[in-house]
Formats: structure tokens, sequence, C-alpha cells
């Protein structure tokens, strides 16, 4: 979820995960548009391939996480490590913020 979302208000989505049973979530200090700078989608000039705007693919890589470990293949992922601490704070802030709201 991106946390400055207005195409998909934040509350609405804290709703439906409420909804559908408080699944693991990852919330991006983004906006609706903002949040594809944390995938591989976004290329600086298309079609070359692998020459992207954000280097890593973050929800890529925490989606592979989170598939692992519901099929029991338990396997930590150092690739998405840097994001996870730098994330950390942000991820706080994020959570305080629109549970006070």
């Amino acid at each position: 979820m991106a946390a400055f979302d207005s195409t998909v208000p934040f509350k609405s989505g804290m709703k439906l995960r409420r909804d559908i049973g408080n699944p693991e979530t990852i919330v991006l200090f983004a906006d609706h548009y903002v949040a594809l700078l944390f995938t591989q989608l976004v290329k600086i000039l298309p079609p070359i391939s692998g020459a992207t705007i954000f280097p890593l693919d973050y929800v890529e890589s925490e989606a592979v996480r989170f598939y692992r470990k519901q099929f029991n293949e338990p396997k930590f992922s150092w690739h998405s490590l840097p994001y996870r601490i730098l994330k950390a704070p942000l991820d706080g802030i994020v959570w305080v913020w629109h549970f006070l709201l």
C-alpha cells in the first residue's frame, strides 16, 4: 500500500486488509504513481532492458519472500535488506500518522 495514495486511499486499503484477514502488508512512503519506483517496471529508456530508475526490485523481492514463506521455504532475502533498513523509520511514521487520524 502507498501511504499517500489519493487514487486508492490508505484508509480504504486498510479496510480491505482487515476484511481479508490482515495479511502481511508492505507500506511504501509514496503515492499511487511514485510507488512504481519501488519496482523494476519503470524503465529509463524503454525498451532498454535492465536500465531502471530505482536500482533494486523491492516490491518483487518482498513478494517472492512472502510466497516462499507461505510455501514453507523460508529464505532470508539479502537483496531487500537495505530497503527494509532504510524503510523502517518511515514505516513507523506512516503507521502512527494513519492510526492517529
